[in-house]
């Protein structure tokens, strides 16, 4: 039975101060620089809150979180061969439930990469990974990105997903606004960049992903 996904818009915001030094130096590079990084920082936002293994506060609920996700018991430790193992069960998990079909794709935490990268599926004859492009890879022939937003515990487990990326809604309320505020903070000798965007994004069938947690030591 089909039902209506509805997204409601969930505001992002902040401000950077600028020394007015700064602009008189470098002209427009300097502001528009600091622009360049703060979509990067909305971006950085957006990453964290959907692909962490728990919800953030004020944001959407991270794809990991939707009710229905699967999951499956992990495999213990071994060197370059168990985390590999766990990618193969993810797939197979989400076969048995919701069938391999559409835009399926692994995203995971970068504390996986080197064990990913130097796994082997039958040791010796096939590896695991079989494109190293930059976070572009193709792992157990599907893509692969390493997140920073995806859930770690450094040197001991990493979180990943993998799942049909076509279950995804993604809305935002027109684009990223960044206001040049000449006022408040002219005291200082100051201008202020005031950005502010309006996302959201739903998980619409819980059962298309599978989330796990991979042990590297």
């Amino acid at each position: 039975n089909f039902t209506s996904d509805t997204l409601t818009p969930t505001r992002l915001s902040g401000y950077v101060d600028i020394s007015n030094r700064i602009v008189a130096q470098n002209g427009a590079a300097a502001t528009q620089a600091v622009m360049m990084d703060l979509g990067r920082a909305e971006a950085e936002l957006i990453n964290t809150a959907m692909f962490s293994t728990a919800s953030v506060t004020n944001a959407p609920v991270s794809l990991a979180a939707t009710s229905g996700v699967l999951s499956f018991t992990e495999a213990a430790y071994a060197a370059n061969s168990s985390v590999i193992s766990d990618l193969i069960e993810a797939e197979q998990t989400i076969a048995n439930n919701h069938g391999l079909n559409g835009s399926l794709a692994y995203v995971m935490s970068p504390e996986l990469l080197k064990e990913i990268k130097q796994g082997v599926k039958v040791a010796g004859i096939e590896a695991g990974m079989t494109s190293q492009g930059y976070n572009n890879y193709q792992v157990n022939g599907y893509l692969g990105k390493f997140s920073t937003g995806c859930t770690k515990s450094a040197g001991v487990s990493g979180d990943g997903l993998m799942g049909d990326f076509s279950r995804v809604h993604f809305g935002r309320w027109g684009g990223l606004s960044i206001l040049v505020d000449p006022y408040s903070v002219a005291g200082n000798d100051q201008i202020r960049l005031v950005v502010n965007s309006n996302v959201d994004w739903s998980l619409v069938q819980g059962a298309a992903f599978v989330k796990f947690t991979s042990v590297v030591a």
